[in-house]
């Protein structure tokens, strides 16, 4: 009794800062769920004194060291902002090849040709070539890789990279990117060449520090520091600046360039999203997919237009998806590989 009495007397200072929330060590205990007497006390406070959720809720967020700034924006702010962009960069579906008749045959010989040259090549390679090295990571799995002229690259989850051996002793060193990664370039020597390779992009570099994501169906590349040329066969080379992200638009045939959204792509290195004044939805659970190979499922296409801003730590898949249910008053279950998404019951908010 004296216990409830106390807490009675300081309800109003709880419910005005949430400073007082994250002085209590009870609360911090309830917020990280290490106490269970302190959790079960907590959870009858928060039932009995309903105004005090909303401040409890920002309090435990803080606790779990997360930033971020839920808004819900209009359908047609969202299309304007963002579906260029994106439209742009969804995955690319698989297109049937289709043989004509006649064909088949000739096909036949040709490809058996085409391995039997392919094999001679391989054992020519495998007596004349330095060793290629490569590095990959799994799901959810980032790695850092040492550079032999002092460089280095992070790779990002569901990735690889490749070069050979005598890389470092070459004028033109080239890596071969599939998936992401941010590279951190040291100078080259006068008349060097720093490239990263993808199937539909190359880009070549002096020294500098950007992120490419090669993940869609058009490469990004967003560039911290420094300056990049962007090459694409049969094209002149795009030039460009710290600050900016580009890709290449195949319906335009040329780069698209915008600012502000540096953060947005290379700030997983720092175990954090940064998703600005607001970022869809629907392209944040495509980060997910790719981070952590969730496929998923909306239960009501309202949540697509939710709108989420600000930072979110991705220390881990658990804490990233319980972040964004708070935040965004959602439920997020993982069932068989795949992230289901509906909208928060009040069960769920603490």
């Amino acid at each position: 009794m004296v216990f409830q009495y106390s807490f009675i007397s300081t309800n109003m200072k709880y419910k005005k800062k949430i400073q007082d929330f994250l002085d209590d060590p009870t609360f911090v205990n309830w917020a990280n769920g290490t106490n269970e007497k302190d959790l079960a006390d907590w959870n009858a406070r928060l039932i009995e004194y309903p105004e005090l959720a909303a401040s409890a809720k920002k309090a435990k967020l803080i606790v779990k060291g997360i930033s971020f700034r839920p808004k819900e924006v209009p359908q047609e702010n969202i299309d304007r902002n963002w579906n260029r962009l994106m439209n742009t960069l969804e995955l690319t579906e698989n297109k049937e090849i289709r043989q004509l008749p006649g064909v088949k045959r000739w096909m036949s010989i040709a490809a058996a040709l085409f391995f039997l040259l392919a094999a001679t090549w391989g054992i020519y390679q495998f007596f004349q070539s330095p060793d290629t090295l490569e590095f990959r990571t799994a799901t959810g799995e980032t790695k850092n890789v040492p550079l032999p002229d002092g460089s280095s690259l992070l790779l990002n989850a569901n990735s690889k990279v490749q070069f050979s051996s005598d890389w470092s002793r070459k004028d033109i060193r080239t890596i071969e990117l599939v998936g992401e990664a941010f590279f951190k370039v040291a100078k080259q020597p006068k008349g060097g060449k720093f490239r990263v390779q993808t199937p539909n992009l190359v880009v070549e570099v002096l020294g500098t520090e950007f992120n490419f994501n090669n993940k869609r169906a058009h490469a990004i590349v967003s560039l911290v520091k420094g300056e990049i040329d962007l090459i694409k066969p049969g094209l002149t080379p795009k030039t460009l600046q710290a600050g900016q992200t580009a890709w290449f638009d195949e319906e335009r045939r040329g780069f698209q360039i915008v600012s502000n959204k540096t953060a947005y792509w290379s700030n997983w290195t720092v175990q954090k999203w940064s998703f600005g004044d607001g970022t869809p939805m629907a392209e944040v659970l495509k980060r997910i997919k790719e981070t952590y190979g969730l496929d998923y499922e909306v239960t009501d296409p309202g949540i697509l237009k939710k709108m989420a801003s600000g930072d979110v730590s991705i220390e881990s898949r658990t804490v990233l998806l319980e972040s964004l249910s708070y935040l965004l008053d959602l439920k997020m279950t993982v069932k068989n590989d795949k992230l289901i998404v509906s909208p928060a019951e009040s069960d769920d908010l603490f």
